[in-house]
């Protein structure tokens, strides 16, 4: 069966021949050219002349002496009209920002555009609306039900008056101005919008100031007119100068069918050069049609595969047989990740994109975003300096990693020394971190950074990467919007402030597409459903038909009530769901091969249905239709255990890193690694042997172990501080009296010095802070860590007098496992002797007490092991070793020391537990018999099955256990 563009270029030649120089083919879009073109080429044995070529957009600006506008140009100059006629009226100038008037604007210009395209009587359609017997007067041609409804509106509008319906009143009586003054001044600049410029060419006909001076000019394919199409048609019928050739079937000619409405018109009016051409397609070609219901928008795009095996794809030299049309151009992005490269037959399949890509979904959006939020909401201009939350996004970008290679390095610092603030100096790329005013200076900092990226990019960008022409293009098109804002703010026409600026250009790049770069007339077809007009395909796959895709649900908004678009004959919703109609059935009609596929997920406003297209094909078409659903079977995935045998290598690694017989520079295993060795084996192979590591985040959100790190901190600077001893120095010992903790405790503000100390060392790197300049959270923590230390030091005055002999004491002592010599050891926070007894102290700021009954407890993986108990068992079996004294290990929870009759000693079997040596025999086999396990070959590395120990693993999404 021939195509509509191949029978109407047979047509062409028959009536011409192969000159067809002094021929002007019009298309209602541009990609019908292109097919159109490889049919002449294929039905003609000569060389040709070919045509010239317009879509009908063109043809009137070709004719026009009107020049299309920039559409920030036009907003700039509606603005500016809208600003003028506000003043005029109320003798003030309205307050609405350019940013807040941008989406009215957006309104004003597509109501303007409808009324000169389908030229509108403007003095009559902006009458005031309080001037009722004027319009009765403007509406004398309507019928009895249709004055009604003006009736109703004009009433419920005069003698119910709500503050809604003021505003509307207000606007309403504004827009002939507005229109006028708005149109008056691009006339001067010889400029306009697209109706401005049809409108116009129509005004010069009828002045017969216009001539179009091809011989023919042909018109294909078109369906829904604008009153300035119908009248140039007319025109150049009268002068024979037009020829029309109109792409229908008699299936939906009915005079009820949606479809073909305005089709109908056409014909009557214009006549049909393919007359003689088969047009009942739709019923009497051979059709499969598939109706696909699926759960989700992704599984629609899984099942391209499965279409193109079925239809036996193969990528042809001749036009296109093929597509896959996207009602909603969102999915794309899911599309193109799953279109195959070749089909089960191993066929290639060359996919050819004829829709732009979204420029928000390119990195150089992102790009552009984070520098401009940069400057907006980043800088501390008092200081000089920039909140990291705004730096890091910029210095984590790859574009900017292209331009500053440096920033991977000047991002580490920033995190591992804790910069919240960070200057200029400290971040060294002064192009990127500079401190700008104006948006003028915004403006110009962006487009010289996005000129410097496109230099870089196509320095270092692959050509063959097949990202690389959509991301140079993205880039350009990015490079050319700044300008033109650029452009407009230097010249004094836009004036706004810099988050405006931010504002309007990310509606600028959210409007923008990128064109793909492709062979647009060979391969698999990926389109958008406008731009299937004019084109037959074999083979069909139409996602997303669902209710408000196809045809779309959301009316365009407008300031012109229905009623009198309907009257004025302007662009009603109705006309809309027509024209979307024709689309889908006039893509049908000759199709052989269809697959529909709607989406049944739920929405907020409920399941999403099929499109009553679909519907129609069910109940009127008659035509078989085979019903299959889509299944996505979401099924929890079941992980196996994790595990990690011992090889003799890793064995040998472990003795490397941990056998001081194998390496006399082996390491220290801290109570942390063996209680990690003994929750989760896995975990202690990732992150101990393995050396894995949760990339580090900075963030001014506190956590508990920031403030666990300044709790000990500050009480070592005050102990320090007491014992009048050289942190940087070994600590002698140093008896610790009543009084001298209570000067702390009377003079709060020693201990606030001692604190704002710790958080310089342990949360800034060192830097100098004061109080001043801490967050909210960081107060609160701030206070937190006051509270904690009051408590200690009140429960040290009770206890003193006392000797501290160690803070924060790096000890180790050497085990023997076996054949292994091992060194544990790690920091004892603080050691206290008193009556002959040595405290063996561990601060903890969060947590509970767990109850530990026997040895045995210490090793049984569980979520009530008593972990912190087996630290400080280890703590207390070092000093056992080193000195006669009673040892006492005690775990001192300090949000639990106002608790009535508190006590930090480590409770053994139910009893405090005062002399360590008691059971310290029994604990150093225990934990030498679970060390061995260490380097048993037998007893892999094993994922815990106590899921608890997961929760706050760095490695939990690594082993499925999220």
């Amino acid at each position: 069966m021939l195509s509509f563009l191949e029978q109407v270029a047979h047509n062409l030649i028959e009536k011409f021949g192969n000159d067809l120089s002094r021929i002007t083919v019009v298309f209602p879009n541009r990609r019908a050219r292109l097919f159109f073109n490889e049919y002449l080429v294929q039905l003609s044995d000569h060389p040709i002349w070919a045509p010239q070529y317009a879509s009908i957009d063109e043809l009137f600006k070709e004719h026009s002496v009107l020049k299309l506008a920039d559409p920030l140009y036009l907003q700039t100059e509606l603005y500016n009209a809208y600003q003028y006629v506000y003043q005029q009226k109320h003798n003030s100038i309205s307050s609405e920002t350019f940013d807040e008037f941008y989406f009215f604007g957006e309104i004003l210009l597509s109501d303007f555009n409808d009324i000169d395209k389908n030229l509108v009587d403007n003095t009559a359609l902006f009458s005031n609306l309080a001037e009722l017997d004027k319009l009765k007067d403007n509406f004398e041609h309507l019928d009895q039900e249709q004055w009604k409804t003006v009736e109703r509106f004009f009433n419920d509008i005069s003698e119910n008056r709500t503050d809604l319906k003021d505003a509307f009143y207000s606007i309403w009586s504004m827009l002939g101005d507005v229109y006028h003054e708005f149109k008056k001044k691009l006339e001067e600049q010889k400029v306009g919008y697209d109706g401005m410029i049809s409108r116009s060419v129509i005004e010069q006909i009828q002045e017969e100031k216009s001539a179009f001076n091809q011989e023919k000019y042909l018109f294909v394919g078109f369906n829904v007119l604008t009153e300035c199409e119908r009248q140039l048609f007319k025109e150049l019928k009268r002068n024979n100068q037009a020829l029309f050739y109109w792409d229908y079937d008699t299936y939906y000619m009915k005079a009820e069918h949606e479809a073909g409405r305005f089709m109908q018109d056409n014909l009557m009016r214009f006549g049909d050069e393919l007359k003689e051409i088969q047009r009942d397609n739709f019923l009497s070609s051979k059709k499969t049609i598939t109706l696909i219901e699926s759960p989700s928008e992704t599984a629609q795009a899984g099942y391209i595969q499965e279409f193109l095996n079925k239809i036996k794809y193969k990528d042809t030299d001749k036009v296109p047989d093929t597509s896959i049309v996207l009602c909603n151009e969102q999915n794309l992005q899911a599309v193109m990740h799953s279109t195959p490269e070749r089909t089960n037959e191993n066929e290639k399949v060359s996919a050819n994109i004829t829709m732009g890509f979204p420029l928000t979904q390119t990195p150089v959006f992102s790009f552009i975003y984070s520098l401009a939020e940069l400057q907006l909401k980043g800088v501390v201009e008092r200081k000089k300096q920039y909140r990291f939350k705004y730096v890091l996004p910029v210095l984590r970008h790859p574009y900017i990693r292209i331009i500053f290679p440096e920033a991977i390095e000047v991002q580490e610092s920033v995190i591992k020394n804790n910069i919240f603030f960070p200057n200029q100096k400290e971040l060294i790329n002064k192009d990127i971190f500079q401190i700008t005013k104006t948006s003028l200076d915004i403006s110009s900092y962006l487009i010289a950074l996005t000129q410097k990226l496109a230099t870089k990019f196509k320095e270092q960008a692959l050509e063959n990467d097949g990202f690389y022409q959509l991301y140079s293009e993205a880039i350009f098109r990015t490079f050319q919007s700044l300008n033109r804002l650029h452009d407009l703010i230097e010249a004094g026409k836009l004036v706004i402030e810099p988050r405006t600026y931010l504002s309007l250009l990310k509606r600028m790049l959210s409007t923008t597409s990128v064109p793909f770069h492709g062979e647009p007339a060979r391969g698999l077809q990926i389109m958008g459903l406008l731009e299937t007009r004019n084109m037959d395909f074999k083979n069909l796959l139409i996602m997303s038909t669902n209710e408000g895709v196809i045809p779309k649900s959301d009316n365009d908004s407008s300031f012109i009530p229905h009623f009198i678009r309907t009257f004025f004959k302007m662009t009603t919703i109705e006309h809309q769901n027509c024209l979307y109609a024709y689309y889908f059935y006039r893509l049908l009609q000759r199709a052989e091969n269809i697959a529909l596929i709607y989406n049944t997920a739920a929405t907020n406003t409920g399941k999403m249905e099929k499109s009553r297209y679909l519907l129609q094909l069910l109940t009127e078409s008659g035509l078989p239709i085979k019903r299959i659903q889509l299944k996505s079977e979401m099924q929890a995935h079941k992980n196996s255990d994790l595990l990690v045998h011992k090889s003799p290598a890793l064995i040998e690694k472990i003795k490397q890193q941990y056998d001081l017989n194998s390496n006399s520079e082996a390491g220290r295993l801290s109570p942390t690694a063996i209680n990690n060795f003994i929750d989760c084996g896995l975990r202690f192979y990732l992150q101990y042997i393995m050396k894995f590591r949760a990339p580090k985040e900075l963030s001014d959100e506190m956590d508990n172990s920031i403030l666990g790190s300044v709790f000990h901190k500050a009480m070592e600077i005050i102990y320090a501080q007491i014992g009048r001893v050289d942190l940087e120095k070994k600590i002698p010992a140093f008896t610790v009296q009543s009084d001298m903790i209570e000067k702390y405790l009377e003079f709060p503000h020693l201990i606030d010095k001692a604190i704002v100390e710790a958080f310089k060392k342990e949360l800034f790197g060192g830097r100098e802070v004061s109080k001043d300049s801490f967050n909210g959270e960081q107060l609160v923590y701030f206070d937190v860590a006051k509270q904690f230390i009051k408590r200690v030091l009140k429960l040290d005055k009770i206890k003193a007098p006392f000797k501290i002999v160690g803070l924060e004491k790096k000890v180790f002592y050497i085990l023997q496992v076996d054949n292994v010599k091992l060194q544990v050891g790690g920091i004892i926070d603080r050691l206290d002797e008193k009556n002959n007894r040595l405290d063996v102290i561990d601060y903890k700021t969060g947590g509970n007490p767990k109850e530990c009954k026997q040895i045995s407890d210490l090793f049984k993986v569980g979520n009530k092991r008593p972990n912190y108990i087996l630290q400080a068992f280890i703590y207390s079996t070092i000093q056992a070793k080193q000195q006669s004294l009673a040892i006492s290990p005690a775990l001192f929870y300090v949000h639990k020391a106002t608790d009535t009759d508190y006590s930090p000693t480590i409770e053994f079997n139910k009893k405090q537990l005062t002399n360590f040596i008691e059971i310290q025999a029994d604990f150093d086999e225990a934990l030498s018999e679970k060390l061995s396990e260490l380097f048993n070959p037998d007893i892999p590395f094993e994922q815990t099955k106590e899921k608890n120990n997961c929760k706050w693993c760095d490695f939990k999404d690594l082993c499925g256990r999220q």
